[in-house]
């Protein structure tokens, strides 16, 4: 008879209690970080808000954010967070940010964000034809967030034609680039600011290209416009040869049968475009976005959905029910949602694709004007980083030289004074410890730097954060100032 054996198990097969322990600990570990609230990233500081949303333990507010650049770095970090965006903050994080950087859903209103174009008479067929004719810009002050680089777009196409400005004798490159405007336009009307906080220069800018405001009238390039895109139309119709302005005004325009067979859209690529077969725009601004880090992707979207209900979108439009849930009217404080905000949730797709797909994200290489570069010296890898979103931001908003950063060879404040002094770089920021060092090198302070104690938080205005804030009071931070 068979004598049945024992079951019988190789050790090499058998499961350690210790392992087991381990492996259990760990399965612990997992369902407890999934089950982890994430964070909602904010720069608006409201404690009974956040101890609200923090009721169901899915997400609550993260902590020590200075600025919504705060919120895009702890996102491109990999912290579990999710944000809304203003455009032109979602424009500025795509030139930095990772895959890891989703967007989730769009904020939309009644109205949509601005999109530039630019209109011609009849005659147009190509840049060139703008030659001595009279132009109509809108002006720089705006109800909505227009940066000057966006409102100077087809100026840059009309200065690209002149290729000997540089050589101009002006001393600064605002001055060559206004000058070869003027030689190219007849009488214009340029409203508004043309050099920011320097009223002096301002006037004697527009006293030495005065063409530039012969058309705005009595009172020159001083007249206020109280609707800037529809002004500029209005001179346009008045004795204008092309104008900017935006899409809805455009098309406002041509609902007059007058207008649609004497004007057409002048495209960014120089060609016309008759209204009736369409339009074409310079740049078309996107809309607030909701960021997340992508692997909780699916978990914003299910919370934005469930306890921002009324803002869901339906058809275009948000719902009329006013029932609010019971974290609604806190998430609304803390993401800045009126009543007329629609929230739509979207196929996840990376931050830098989304704004790609939207914008012509502008390059160094591409916006140097006469090798003109305010050279920015930085000492370590964490001021180079700093240094290269500022010269980003810098860039979008349209400011002239771009910054260019530069990390010292030595990596100390004393080599980047010398490399002032030398003529390498223009500007750098100097604790006050190395202020003394700064003046005997025969430099000077040109600002007083505002600082919070987080790395890269408030990243344009902000040159580098320090220590201890209150250290710098009734103190000078030392840079040359021949930059500014």
């Amino acid at each position: 008879m068979l004598q049945r054996k024992p079951l019988a198990i190789k050790e090499s097969k058998m499961i350690h209690p210790f392992l087991l322990l381990i492996l259990l600990t760990l399965a612990i570990v997992v369902a407890d970080f999934d089950n982890h609230p994430g964070k909602l990233c904010t720069d608006i500081s409201n404690k009974d808000a956040c101890d609200n949303i923090e009721l169901d333990q899915t997400f609550e507010c993260a902590e020590n954010v200075n600025s919504m650049t705060d919120c895009a770095l702890n996102i491109i970090n990999e912290k579990q967070e999710f944000a809304i965006l203003q455009p032109e903050q979602a424009f500025l994080a795509a030139s930095f940010a990772s895959d890891n950087v989703t967007v989730v859903a769009e904020v939309t209103t009644e109205k949509r964000p601005y999109r530039t174009v630019v209109l011609a008479r009849i005659f147009y067929n190509s840049f060139k034809d703008l030659r001595n004719k009279r132009f109509c810009h809108p002006g720089f002050k705006h109800d909505e967030l227009i940066t000057r680089y966006v409102l100077q777009e087809f100026e840059a196409k009309i200065i690209e034609l002149n290729n000997s400005y540089c050589q101009s004798a002006a001393q600064t490159l605002l001055e060559k680039r206004l000058g070869a405007l003027s030689s190219f336009f007849g009488p214009s009307c340029r409203p508004g600011e043309w050099v920011i906080d320097d009223p002096a220069l301002d006037a004697a800018l527009k006293k030495s290209y005065s063409n530039l405001c012969e058309l705005c009238g009595p009172e020159k390039c001083n007249v206020i416009y109280q609707e800037p895109f529809q002004d500029a139309l209005t001179c346009l119709r008045n004795g204008g040869d092309v104008a900017v302005t935006s899409l809805s005004h455009a098309l406002k325009f041509f609902n007059d049968s007058n207008n649609i067979d004497d004007f057409v859209y002048v495209c960014p690529d120089g060609r016309p475009k008759k209204p009736r077969d369409g339009h074409c725009t310079f740049t078309e601004q996107m809309e607030r976005i909701v960021i997340s880090e992508r692997s909780i992707v699916e978990k914003t979207q299910n919370y934005l959905n469930l306890n921002l209900a009324k803002h869901k979108s339906l058809n275009g439009f948000v719902r009329q029910s006013r029932t609010s849930l019971p974290f609604e009217d806190s998430l609304e404080v803390l993401l800045e949602l009126s009543d007329a905000d629609a929230i739509t949730t979207i196929q996840a797709i990376p931050l830098k694709a989304y704004v790609s797909n939207r914008r012509n994200i502008p390059s160094i290489s591409k916006n140097t004007y006469c090798e003109e570069t305010v050279n920015w010296c930085t000492v370590d890898t964490k001021e180079q980083e700093k240094c290269l979103w500022m010269q980003q931001a810098a860039l979008n908003a349209g400011l002239q030289p771009v910054i260019h950063c530069a990390q010292t060879k030595d990596k100390d404040p004393i080599s980047c004074i010398n490399d002032i002094k030398n003529g390498k770089s223009d500007v750098a920021f100097i604790d006050v410890d190395y202020g003394y060092s700064a003046s005997r090198s025969g430099l000077t302070y040109a600002a007083y730097p505002e600082t919070y104690n987080k790395d890269l938080a408030a990243i344009v205005v902000a040159v580098r954060a320090v220590t201890n804030v209150v250290n710098l009071k009734g103190k000078k931070s030392l840079v040359n100032p021949k930059c500014f």
